[in-house]
């Protein structure tokens, strides 16, 4: 995957918080068209009720670069290499052992964006850090993170995330490596809304 590397990664992850108002509406798009801002946080959802999160590249006008998302996770704390974690996107795809499979939400051409390429989006539903001996909650907050990169596309490597390969051949693939790492605030389970 050729990096470009023409100065500092600026990116940003937010957390998508349009819901629909009427019947029939497609939440997974109206989802993206605001967003909790920091005086939001922290922010409360319901166990499995959707996080639409959108992670994108900050001043930058090249047409010609992809973000890459190398992986995201969830940790119990706001450190994002805290030993608790749990994996959302592996090499850009759902994590596969995750029975709530994270969905990646396309972002094209239609999606109204001056650079559609500068984003990745993608939904999980809500979930909580268990004790596995007294099953209950450990944690009730949680923290999203993911590791990015810019990729050049070229006639070999369109960026893209290959989700459905076997295992071993998206294992030996070589990752980026000049990564950035953004985070989210506090996302706190709740049990009734």
């Amino acid at each position: 995957m050729p990096l470009v590397a023409s100065g500092p990664l600026q990116v940003e992850l937010r957390l998508g918080k349009s819901h629909c108002a009427v019947k029939g509406c497609a939440e997974e798009q109206v989802a993206y068209n605001s967003y909790y801002s920091v005086a939001d946080y922290p922010v409360t959802k319901i166990l499995r009720e959707p996080v639409y999160v959108e992670v994108h590249i900050l001043g930058r006008t090249d047409p010609n670069i992809v973000l890459v998302l190398n992986g995201c996770w969830a940790t119990a704390s706001p450190n994002p290499y805290s030993s608790r974690q749990w994996d959302l996107l592996v090499n850009g795809c759902p994590y596969t052992d995750d029975r709530y499979l994270t969905k990646l939400v396309p972002v094209n051409g239609t999606s109204g964006l001056a650079y559609p390429t500068h984003y990745r989006r993608f939904v999980f539903k809500m979930f909580t850090f268990v004790d596995e001996t007294a099953k209950a909650p450990l944690h009730e907050t949680i923290y999203i993170h993911c590791s990015t990169a810019v990729c050049l596309p070229s006639a070999q490597d369109s960026c893209e995330p290959q989700c459905f390969r076997r295992r071993r051949e998206a294992a030996s693939e070589e990752g980026p490596s000049r990564t950035s790492v953004v985070s989210s605030g506090e996302v706190i389970f709740t049990r009734v809304r």
